[in-house]
C-alpha cells in the first residue's frame, strides 16, 4: 500500500478544516514573528465554535495573548475560552463569537463528520513543522501539507488504552520515502471513509520518534462538550465514559 493516499482527499473541503495554530515571539533583530506550535480541528456545534487539539501545543503560547491563524498574506490573532486536560493532552478551545469572521477562509465540521467506529486505512492530514519556518506576521504561510495513508500499529498499542488511543504505523524509512517528518502534526486530524466521505476520527498526539503515532480518539472530544458545555451530541453508548 503507498503511502500517500489518494488526491480524492485534496479535492474535498477537509484541508480547510485543519488549522494552523501559531505563537508570536520576537526574533533576534527585536521583530515579532510567528512561530508553529501545532494544528487544530474546526468543529461547531448549534452556534458554539471550537478547535480540537491537544493541551501540549498551548505550553509555550500565552493564553492572556491568545494564538495567530494565517488569513490571507498576514496572521491574525485570536481569543476564546480554552478547555485543557494535560493528563490526557486534550484541548478544546471555544472561539470568541467576535472572532467567527476571522474564518472566513476555513471550514466547520459538525456531528455528521464524525465516525465513531473506523476502520482501516486511516488517513493523516495537517502541517509538519519540518516545512514550516519561522515567519513575519504580515506574510503568507509557507508550508507542505502532508496526507498519508496508515494503518494500524498493533505492536505498539498499549493494553487497556485502545478504547482512549488510536496506535498509527508510520513509515519508519520515512525519509527513503520521501515523506516529511511527522513532527508538528499534533492536533491534527486522524480520518477514514465512511459512507463513500472521510469523516474525522480521532486527533494526532504524540510521535515516538521510530514508526508509530498516537492520537487521542474522537468521542473523548464529543463527550467533553457534552459534558462541559451540555451540547447534546449523540455519542454512541459504548463510548460514552
Amino acid at each position: 500500500m503507498g503511502y500517500y493516499i489518494e488526491e480524492e482527499f485534496m479535492t474535498t473541503n477537509l484541508k480547510k478544516t485543519i488549522l494552523p495554530i501559531m505563537r508570536s515571539e520576537e526574533n533576534e533583530d527585536g521583530e515579532l514573528k510567528a512561530v508553529y506550535e501545532g494544528s487544530g480541528i474546526l468543529f461547531k456545534n448549534s452556534d458554539s465554535y471550537f478547535i480540537l487539539t491537544v493541551a501540549h501545543i498551548f505550553d509555550s503560547i500565552d493564553h492572556e495573548l491568545g494564538f495567530y491563524i494565517p488569513m490571507g498574506k498576514e496572521l491574525i490573532n485570536i481569543q476564546g475560552i480554552l478547555f485543557k486536560d494535560s493528563n490526557f493532552d486534550i484541548a478544546i478551545f471555544k472561539i470568541d463569537n467576535q472572532d467567527l469572521n476571522k474564518f472566513e477562509n476555513f471550514i466547520f465540521l459538525n456531528e455528521e463528520d464524525i465516525c465513531y467506529y473506523p476502520k482501516e486505512p486511516y488517513c493523516i492530514a495537517g502541517y509538519p513543522s519540518s516545512k514550516i519556518d519561522f515567519i513575519p506576521m504580515t506574510s503568507e504561510l509557507k508550508s507542505i501539507f502532508l496526507q498519508i495513508k496508515v494503518n494500524q500499529n498493533n505492536e505498539k498499542a498499549i493494553k487497556g488504552q485502545e478504547n482512549l488511543t488510536l496506535f498509527l504505523k508510520y513509515p519508519s524509512n520515512w525519509d527513503e520515502l520521501k515523506v516529511p517528518h511527522p513532527q508538528g502534526l499534533s492536533g491534527s486530524g486522524v480520518w477514514v471513509k465512511s459512507s463513500g466521505q472521510y469523516k474525522l476520527t480521532g486527533i494526532n498526539r504524540f510521535f515516538n520518534g521510530t514508526d508509530c503515532i498516537f492520537a487521542n480518539r474522537i468521542h473523548i472530544y464529543m463527550n467533553i462538550l457534552n459534558k462541559k458545555l451540555g451540547s447534546g451530541i449523540n455519542v454512541p453508548r459504548d463510548k460514552k465514559d
